[in-house]
């Protein structure tokens, strides 16, 4: 990483380095699928890296039970691991969900077996013209059937003005940076221009 900041900034260039994200330093020993986060030791990237840019996102995913892609929780406890490392809120940037997933539901409410959640747009949701269930920290829940199967749609877009809000209190100066789905979300778009200009 060292070595790779000099590089970019002998070339006037800006290191940027995501990383994804943990609650805790204490790895959980019964389940160790997912020991990537545990790799990164934010306070050293950050002694090179202009920016670390926190993947904050799926709480929920494609394979998980329905619920909210990121809240204010999940982002609160992933903010409060970075600070152990001392690393200056205009070092970081949060990456924040355009976007969100469409899960099919067995009769108990959970993800169907055997069945991935399919990632969906605003634009998406808008030509469906599904009815809002509910929300949470600013996301849109929908839930609709079809072909006979209930189906449940978080979409995280809803909540980035939320985000946004909040970070300027949990992390202040911190940059948003929106992760879309594709680049062919013009409802998207403008849900980020709206959210980030307030």
């Amino acid at each position: 990483m060292r070595e790779l900041a000099l590089a970019t900034h002998r070339q006037h260039a800006t290191l940027r380095v995501a990383v994804r994200v943990r609650t805790t330093d204490e790895i959980n020993y019964q389940d160790q699928s997912d020991l990537v986060p545990f790799l990164y030791d934010y306070g050293e990237l950050a002694k090179y890296a202009d920016q670390i840019v926190l993947m904050a996102v799926d709480f929920h995913w494609t394979t998980s039970d329905p619920g909210p892609i990121v809240t204010l929780s999940d982002l609160r406890n992933v903010l409060n691991e970075v600070r152990t490392y001392d690393i200056p809120g205009t070092r970081l940037a949060v990456e924040s969900a355009m976007y969100g997933y469409d899960w099919t539901l067995n009769r108990a409410g959970h993800r169907l077996a055997g069945t991935k959640a399919a990632t969906v747009t605003a634009t998406d949701i808008a030509g469906r013209g599904w009815v809002k269930a509910g929300s949470k920290d600013g996301e849109t829940y929908y839930e609709y059937t079809a072909a006979g199967q209930r189906h449940a749609v978080w979409f995280a877009g809803t909540g980035l003005g939320y985000q946004a809000a909040q970070l300027r209190q949990l992390c202040p100066g911190c940059a948003v940076m929106a992760w879309a789905a594709g680049n062919t979300d013009p409802a998207g778009s403008a849900l980020v221009l709206e959210a980030l200009s307030g």
